[in-house]
């Protein structure tokens, strides 16, 4: 699996997959070579005025956050459930760190409340 993210490298490939349902937020090419092209289309008021694709961290997320879309992808063998399974692992893991930082920061600020407030009342 690849992220494509120019029209221009979608010439010359054969599609496998697409999906471009009425309502969905954006619409995915997959080619045959494993390729992986999402793109959004904003409309303004009925006119069509923006085209943007997604590039490949933006389509990554898109991908594995779209069930029907990751498992259509799985069964065609374009995704792995080993894939899969590392995304997961990715975003658990980047959670984790997260709420790390977060616990340090929140310790940080009240250490500096609670020496402000200690030299204040003593």
């Amino acid at each position: 699996m690849y992220f494509i993210e120019t029209e221009e490298e979608l010439k010359g490939k054969r599609i496998a997959f697409t999906h471009m349902a009425q309502f969905a937020e954006a619409i995915t090419i997959v080619t045959e070579d494993k390729g992986i092209f999402v793109v959004e289309q904003e409309d303004d008021e009925g006119f069509l005025k923006e085209t943007t694709t997604y590039n490949e961290l933006r389509a990554r997320k898109y991908i594995f956050e779209h069930k029907y879309i990751l498992s259509e992808l799985n069964k065609l063998e374009i995704i792995t459930k080993e894939e899969v399974h590392n995304y997961n692992k990715e975003l658990r893991l980047e959670r984790e760190r997260m709420v790390l930082e977060e616990a340090a920061r929140r310790e940080k600020r009240e250490k500096e409340e609670y020496e402000r407030l200690n030299k204040k009342y003593g």
